[in-house]
């Protein structure tokens, strides 16, 4: 044939030429490469098969070895769903279905044939067409749609080419995203998931396991290229890192190419799982690579290409073992199997690849029990369920068709509708048929969703098979695992990341390579984000739960009753009011002692009673703050010191200013009768309480929570007390206890007989001590109940203090000398003067 008889077939090769570039574009070359030999069954509606039965042999340029049984248990499945559908009356009534099968040989070439050898009739009606001498494009046969062909790379330019003749296309196994594009692949259908849906599976099934650094191997081609491309964004998604993307085209890349790749994978120690989306060829050149270096037992291997795992035959499984296959669920279809393995080479001639299949796999030619015994395959590792769903989703679209388009038993315009493309196209789109999974509908793109059954790879029955070991759910985004695993690195699952995996409360951060990370643990405060790259403080009064992952509320703590610190308190404080009542009692049993009337019995008595208000406190201290409690708190605090030391101030006062005017003049001074003292201390004790009620209108009494640390699980209940108002408070009481003392020093040298003011010397030396000590101590922690207990001891200690100071050398003189005279010894009358008596 002359290159002017070429272009005789002018349609048909400026088609080919534009589209798709090729060297072999005319129409000799494409059926040199292409089979012509096709499986035959006639009927009014016909569709095309395009199935990949031959292995191509690119040296010889030609189809060569006969590839696994599967292949031909597919052809078969189609013919099988036709005869079924063929034998119903409910399903196309007064039509038959036929179908014209082609082998593809698994190149693009040989499948462009085959679309235009099925492509309409009226394409050929050019004039110059009658010269053309190209085999297998004669009008023989009316095909309304096609099934297949099987392999993305050849589905993608067979789609792009029927585009232009708006022929439906429905493939059985073509996966790749790129199908999903309406825009470009219009009248392409599939009934299986497209490899979007299986990546995500990959990913769910990655982070099962926690593999999260890992490598990724594709073959040079459209196919294993946009796969790896479409897998990558979704992994980048889900946090898993990629240490490196690896390539390999059987038609470029030598062995020592590949060993070199592999020698790349086994010097990187963290990376032990390879994602790969790669033809049969491409994955038997690698698990050769890696038998040749030893590390065939190194590697996991995760894919959606069965055929990448399935390599018994080449005598690499064992590379292979243990590795995932993410597939499609695949029943079984009732009576295929059956029908299938009855077949022998005497009976079965329709099928024009069945004797060399019988001979090539089972070395016989002849229906003989060993050849019988031997033939045998396992429908479940097929895709003959996904070619019988193709089958029954034309037949339910013609039927719809049929039932809408003949009217008062005129079809005529049901076989012109059948063979218009675009109006197949909308009833595919548009129907649901009952398929071998069950109901079964396109969405717009063409593509169903289907869950994903998981198998592995291991060595059963003294051969290497695909056990299905669980399923991933993507919806739910699941892992269920019903089987278990015989891992090929050993009997755990392998590690495949590149770092430790972070603890509860640790957050990862990434290296300079964007893969590795390093652990570092969040403060006692903070959680963690969702995808565990930060960390997030609490907020005042919130505590990370078990999990680190949400905030709760803090309960607060305050000074408990059955505490060890509150019984203690308790303890000293009781007993001091119980003192408190003996002093008032003796008081009153001796109020006409000498001694006692000496002492100013009405100061006395407010004396012992703030010292009786300062044991009392301590109970509300310790009791749950509240309104009233702090109200309480508030008031009895600031009051009690200043009841204390009002009335010695006042008696020192007293003394210093009689014996200043006795060494000026014999007249006595003014205000010294204990009327007097009491209005001076009452009107000291006044000024206190103009303090603290100012403060508890500007604030008033309430419980507070605290947190006095952020970075510890704490939160105390206190009362509303200001440091203002401690201040202000404390300042006053200072001021009272630093006028004592100076009265105090100023009368030391009294003479014996008036040693009361060596009794207030003793009380507010001593007192000045405990508050120099308490004051910088309470207002340097922060610690709410530990101010609460040093604000307790202060107060008993200074009760205590004036205790033993101020009255048991009293009670002591009034016992001894009650012992030894009568009750109603007198005093001196200066004595009884500088004192005061009542």
């Amino acid at each position: 044939m002359d290159f002017a008889n070429i272009m005789h077939c002018t349609p048909l090769f400026w088609i080919v030429f534009l589209l798709f570039n090729q060297s072999y574009i005319s129409c000799y070359h494409l059926m040199e490469r292409h089979n012509t030999v096709s499986y035959l069954k006639q009927g009014d509606l016909m569709l095309g098969g395009i199935f990949t039965i031959h292995w191509y042999d690119k040296e010889d340029n030609s189809c060569t070895q006969i590839r696994p049984l599967r292949e031909m248990f597919r052809v078969e499945a189609m013919a099988y769903a036709i005869d079924q559908i063929n034998k119903r009356n409910d399903v196309l009534p007064g039509y038959t279905m036929g179908f014209q099968i082609l082998d593809d040989c698994g190149t693009e070439a040989s499948s462009l044939a085959a679309v235009l050898h099925f492509v309409p009739g009226d394409i050929h009606k050019d004039p110059k067409l009658d010269e053309c001498e190209c085999p297998g494009l004669e009008d023989k046969t009316k095909i309304i749609g096609i099934i297949g062909p099987p392999l993305s790379t050849n589905a993608i330019p067979t789609s792009k080419l029927l585009h232009l003749f708006h022929k439906p296309q429905i493939s059985h196994a073509a996966t790749s995203d790129e199908l999903s594009n309406k825009d470009i692949h219009t009248y392409f259908l599939r009934t299986v998931p497209p490899e979007s849906q299986r990546t995500l599976a990959i990913v769910e099934l990655l982070l099962q396991f926690n593999w999260t650094y890992i490598f990724t191997l594709n073959s040079a081609e459209n196919y294993g290229r946009n796969a790896i491309s479409n897998f990558t964004t979704d992994a980048i998604n889900h946090h898993i890192c990629i240490a490196a993307r690896l390539e390999i085209s059987s038609s470029v890349n030598t062995d020592d190419d590949v060993d070199k790749l592999v020698s790349g994978m086994i010097s990187n120690p963290h990376a032990r799982v390879v994602v790969m989306f790669s033809l049969t060829r491409e994955a038997d050149m690698l698990f050769a690579a890696l038998k040749r270096a030893n590390a065939d037992k190194m590697f996991t291997f995760i894919t959606t290409d069965r055929e990448a795992l399935d390599l018994g035959q080449d005598g690499h499984a064992s590379a292979a073992s243990g590795g995932l296959f993410v597939g499609t669920i695949k029943k079984a279809v009732d009576g295929l199997e059956e029908h299938f393995n009855s077949f022998s080479p005497k009976d079965h001639i329709e099928n024009p690849w069945f004797l060399e299949y019988y001979s090539h796999y089972f070395n016989c030619s002849d229906r003989t029990s060993n050849c019988n015994d031997s033939f045998h395959i396992r429908e479940s590792r097929t895709y003959a369920a996904s070619v019988v769903d193709a089958v029954y989703a034309y037949a339910g679209a013609l039927h719809r068709m049929q039932n809408e388009s003949c009217q008062d038993n005129n079809c005529d315009k049901f076989m012109e509708d059948a063979m218009n493309g675009d109006k197949l196209l909308r009833y595919l789109l548009n129907n649901t048929f009952d398929g071998v999974n069950g109901k079964t509908r396109f969405n717009s793109r063409g593509d169903i969703v289907a869950q994903h059954p998981l198998f592995v790879l291991q060595f059963v029955n003294d051969k290497y098979e695909l056990v299905n070991v669980g399923n991933v759910d993507t919806v739910n985004h699941v892992v269920n695992i019903n089987g278990s695993i015989n891992w090929n690195t050993g009997h755990s699952p392998p590690e495949s990341r590149c770092g430790e995996p972070c603890q509860p409360g640790e957050v990862a951060t990434f290296r300079k390579d964007g893969c590795c990370w390093d652990c570092w643990t969040c403060y006692a405060n903070e959680i963690v984000n969702e995808n565990s790259s930060k960390c997030i403080e609490c907020d005042e009064g919130f505590w990370p739960n078990k999990d680190i992952t949400t905030c709760e509320k803090i309960l607060p703590t305050h000074l408990q009753w059955t505490s060890g610190v509150a019984i203690c308190l308790l303890t000293f404080a009781t007993f001091g009011e119980c003192v408190v009542v003996f002093i008032i009692v003796y008081y009153i049993k001796y109020r006409r002692h000498l001694v006692i009337k000496a002492s100013s019995r009405e100061l006395s008595a407010i004396l012992l009673c703030g010292i009786s208000v300062s044991f009392g406190i301590i109970f509300s201290f310790i009791a749950k703050p509240s309104v009233s409690s702090c109200f309480v708190n508030r008031l009895g605090f600031m009051l009690c010191f200043t009841i204390i030391y009002a009335p010695i101030l006042s008696r020192a006062n007293r003394i210093y200013r009689i014996f200043s005017a006795a060494s000026n003049s014999a007249k006595p001074p003014v205000m010294i009768s204990p009327c007097s003292q009491v209005v001076l201390t009452l009107l000291l004790i006044l000024g206190q309480l103009v303090i603290t009620l100012i403060w508890v209108m500007l604030r008033p009494p309430g419980p507070v929570e605290m947190v006095p640390v952020r970075t510890q699980k704490r939160v105390e209940l206190s009362c509303n007390i200001t440091e203002g108002e401690m201040i202000s408070s404390v300042c006053y009481n200072l001021l009272l206890l630093i006028m004592c003392c100076f009265y105090a020093f100023k009368t030391r040298n009294v003479p014996d007989n008036y040693n009361e003011t060596r009794h207030i010397g003793w009380t507010v030396y001593t007192v000045l001590v405990i508050w120099l000590a308490f004051i910088p101590t309470y207002f340097a922690i922060k610690d709410a109940i530990l101010k609460v207990v040093i604000l307790s001891m202060a107060i008993i200690i200074n009760a205590w203090d004036n205790l033993l100071f101020m009255f048991l050398p009293k009670i002591l003189t009034v016992t001894r000398t009650t012992t030894a005279a009568p009750s109603n010894a007198t005093a001196p009358p200066t004595s009884a003067m500088v004192s005061g008596s009542g």
